[in-house]
């Protein structure tokens, strides 16, 4: 069974879970009979499957981008474990949608097409969920990141600010 995070974007597949719950008896020996016997049902429940014609959903409009996003750029100190700082990136990211629902909004996400890595500097790039005055809360974002981030020690200089995507 694969588990999916409700808040991620999806990349290609649906994703289906199934659940299955242990079968209930019912005793209906004390409702009311308004149903003279010979209009009851005898026999086995019986379940009719139908199939229908596959159909194509057309999902390009949802890759429309928000109008706003907020860039991290990290400067990696000479030597700095990658894999540490993106142990704490990630759970920056987590804070950082967190902290936007408690402005009003309804979380980040990663971008991963947006987001680079490349010579000791890496571009994290967030999305939030509702861009609806998306802005001002990213703009507070960002600033409070900033702070953030130069406590991680690995990390020599860190950006961080609202781009505003041309429509």
């Amino acid at each position: 069974m694969t588990q999916t995070n409700d808040n991620a974007p999806s990349h290609g597949k649906f994703v289906s879970l199934g659940e299955f719950r242990e079968p209930i008896r019912i005793d209906c020996t004390e409702w009311t009979q308004d149903i003279p016997p010979e209009q009851w049902s005898r026999g086995k429940f019986v379940s009719l499957s139908e199939f229908r014609e596959p159909i194509r959903i057309d999902c390009s409009a949802s890759e429309t981008p928000a109008p706003v996003t907020l860039v991290l750029t990290l400067d990696l100190a000479q030597g700095a474990d990658a894999i540490a700082v993106r142990d704490k990136v990630v759970r920056l990211i987590e804070t950082l949608s967190n902290f936007e629902k408690t402005l009003g909004g309804a979380g980040v996400t990663w971008d991963p097409k947006q987001s680079t890595a490349a010579d000791g500097t890496v571009t994290m790039v967030l999305v939030p969920n509702d861009p609806t005055g998306a802005e001002l809360r990213l703009e507070a974002m960002a600033k409070v990141t900033a702070a953030t981030v130069a406590e991680f020690g690995a990390v020599v200089r860190i950006q961080a600010g609202v781009k505003r995507i041309a429509a």
